[in-house]
């Protein structure tokens, strides 16, 4: 089980990457976790995008894209 630490980590580093580049295809952004498991990565998408912090959108037929939700200002933990 990841500790609280980890997951505060992970979270602000999806974040950071939303705010720098607006739109990321999932697996640019897993990618762009080094350190960070798929998994981990997307259990901790899972969460910002049920607290609604992010949108996770199909865009091709094998591929997703993640965004901020709008008139969401995301702070640092």
């Amino acid at each position: 089980m990841a500790t609280y630490h980890t997951h505060s980590r992970l979270r602000e580093t999806i974040l950071r990457a939303l705010r720098t580049k607006p739109k990321y295809e999932l697996d640019d952004l897993v990618n762009s976790c080094s350190g960070f498991t798929w998994n981990q990565v997307f259990c901790e998408i899972d969460q910002l995008s049920r607290s609604g912090e992010v949108r996770l959108q199909k865009h091709r037929m094998y591929s997703y894209r993640l965004t901020l939700a709008p008139g969401k200002s995301p702070t640092s933990d």
